[in-house]
């Protein structure tokens, strides 16, 4: 995908070159949605030269770049693009953009060190080449691998988040249902979605297993294997029960338990199956009281963010503990909602050790799913005033303020890094 920033035309218009115009979609698709300027759309086949100054934007997680042009595994990446779109690459007529706002990825120096290689073959120089990523950790790590290696040709990382602006706005569109849903005596303690296998999700119920509350909260599972597509490439990822069970003697029967009850699907009645699937499933917030937030990484601050899973119990007026990066919390303040120490204890999300805060916030879990219906009750109510700030942050100010603000400010530092790369002699 290409956006030109046509300097003959107004300037605040964009012209925008997709693989299918019809379906643009990564940070293209958020800033098309605040934008006020114009914005032209044509097709990367287009025959029109490149525009000098121009950015040439390929939305895909880093690690799946050559999924993103669909690409054999045996062929270069930039070979799937134009030999017009190659040469403005070569002359610093335009400027690659590798759009991973979808993902966080931690800094891997093999996929860095095979993507200079790549640059290098095609004649490409990085200094007209931004990564995107939702992983604040990312340029740091990236520079100081640069730094020990005495690479002076870097390429530029930006910050952006692609799916919190996104489902930001579905959550505005469902505020009639949740603002006017009935309030029941709820029935199970909490709410644990857990689609994708991951490591710390599958500790963290056997964790729910051992203290014998799995039962006592709408949780979900995908299993301990997955199957899926990205663009057109099937993909796997999981984990072998044996082998946790050798890696996890102590939890050997909490896995094989949790193995034995397969796909766990965080169903609230006979007639609305695999509410996993969706988007935001009123009935199980209004059945429970707060959520486990089981996010997408647990590591030791080489991933630095948190997700839109935050924003379904904020949706649902839930208090909420989050088992995921250090510093979670904090970047959920940094957005401008609010947490809820002292009354549960987010210590935890000050340690950087994986291994000791897995066994803070897991000591947390376990003494709020022990606690009797009527405490849990009581804590809500303490919380109320909280909870409801951060519903009411979320469905007035956070989409056209905080999203708008970070969606905009991408395209700000887009523009700087196109306007930094053309002061190199390239």
């Amino acid at each position: 995908m290409l956006i030109a920033h046509m300097p003959e035309l107004d300037a605040d218009t964009l012209r925008v070159l997709l693989m299918d115009p019809t379906k643009p979609w990564g940070i293209v698709n958020e800033l098309l949605h605040y934008r006020q300027a114009t914005t032209k759309l044509q097709s990367v086949s287009s025959k029109d030269p490149i525009i000098p100054g121009s950015l040439l934007v390929l939305s895909c997680p880093f690690q799946d770049f050559s999924r993103s042009l669909s690409l054999p595994e045996d062929r270069p990446d930039l070979e799937g693009l134009p030999d017009v779109v190659i040469n403005a690459l070569r002359s610093g007529a335009c400027h690659l953009v590798i759009d991973g706002a979808a993902e966080g990825w931690a800094f891997e120096p093999v996929v860095i060190e095979r993507f200079h290689e790549m640059l290098a073959q095609f004649g490409v120089s990085p200094k007209v080449v931004t990564l995107l990523t939702q992983n604040r950790s990312f340029s740091k790590a990236y520079t100081d691998w640069s730094d020990e290696r005495g690479i002076l040709d870097k390429i530029q990382v930006i910050c952006g988040q692609l799916w919190i602006p996104y489902i930001a706005r579905q959550a505005v569109d469902c505020v009639d249902q949740f603002e006017n849903a009935q309030h029941l005596i709820p029935s199970k303690k909490y709410v644990c979605l857990n689609s994708r296998p991951r490591l710390h999700r599958i500790l963290l119920l056997c964790s729910l297993i051992k203290t014998q509350v799995l039962d006592e909260g709408y949780v979900s599972f995908g299993g301990f294997k997955q199957a899926g597509d990205l663009l057109g490439r099937s993909f796997r990822v999981g984990f072998e029960p044996d082998d946790l069970r050798r890696l996890y003697p102590p939890l050997s029967d909490e896995i094989t338990y949790l193995e034995k009850r397969g796909t766990l699907i965080a169903d609230i009645s006979p007639d609305q199956p695999a509410l996993l699937n969706t988007e935001f499933a009123l009935p199980l917030y209004q059945d429970s009281y707060f959520t486990i937030v089981a996010e997408s990484d647990f590591t030791n601050g080489s991933v630095d963010r948190v997700t839109e899973k935050i924003l379904k119990p904020i949706l649902g007026k839930h208090p909420f503990i989050i088992v995921g990066n250090p510093f979670s919390l904090e970047r959920v303040r940094d957005m401008g909602f609010k947490t809820f120490a002292p009354y549960i204890d987010e210590s935890y999300d000050q340690i950087t050790d994986p291994a000791l805060r897995f066994k803070s916030v897991t000591a947390e879990i376990q003494r709020l799913t022990t606690l009797p219906h009527q405490q849990l009750k009581k804590l809500c109510e303490t919380l109320h005033d909280v909870t409801k700030y951060n519903y009411d942050y979320l469905t007035n100010e956070f989409v056209s303020g905080w999203c708008r603000s970070a969606v905009l400010k991408v395209e700000s530092d887009l523009k700087t890094a196109l306007n930094s790369s053309k002061k190199f002699d390239l």
